[in-house]
């Protein structure tokens, strides 16, 4: 039912973007009412697999945004730089094997975290600390939740490898053996 569900949400945004984004900000309003009544906050994070902006970026700019916290990961170097801390907006770089540039800027600079996938059963610890252009940076759990927005900027949110990253050689998933 779940996966009929985002399939039919998919078509929705690319069939009926108006109507798609209206039943949106309905459910989030909704989802934030509840949130807040209960004395919680509510967090919202708009795409767990694709890097699309358009739809975020227009609720971000409502005057009442119907959640307390935005947040989301990018490999979009040029997003992270032009909207981390966008209007509450907390992003997180994803590292694909090939931004290693990127991801040494954005740490040692103190803009953003970057994750990053290491080749780490589930039941092991991630490395305390990982180097990235010749600097060593903290590596923090990333397993552990999803509130990217609460980590202290300036680490590594490391990631086990799940699915096919498993079986990964490439420059995407981290070898710990290989930086110990």
């Amino acid at each position: 039912m779940a996966k009929k569900q985002m399939i039919d949400r998919t078509k929705l945004l690319f069939q009926e973007p108006e109507n798609y984004l209206d039943r949106l900000k309905n459910e989030l309003f909704k989802a934030k009412k509840a949130a807040n009544k209960k004395g919680k906050k509510f967090a919202y994070r708009n795409n767990g697999t694709s890097d699309r902006f358009e739809e975020l970026k227009i609720l971000l700019d409502m005057p009442e945004q119907p959640f307390d916290q935005a947040y989301d990961y990018s490999k979009d170097f040029l997003r992270v730089l032009n909207y981390q801390g966008y209007k509450g907006y907390h992003l997180t770089f994803s590292f694909d094997g090939l931004n290693i540039l990127e991801s040494s800027y954005l740490l040692k600079n103190k803009i953003a975290n970057v994750s990053m996938v290491f080749n780490v059963k589930r039941d092991m610890p991630l490395p305390k600390t990982h180097k990235i252009n010749g600097k060593r940076y903290k590596v923090i759990d990333g397993d552990l939740d999803d509130l990217r927005f609460k980590d202290k900027i300036g680490v590594i949110v490391g990631l086990r490898a799940k699915g096919k990253a498993i079986k990964n050689n490439g420059d995407f998933v981290q070898n710990v053996r290989a930086y110990a």
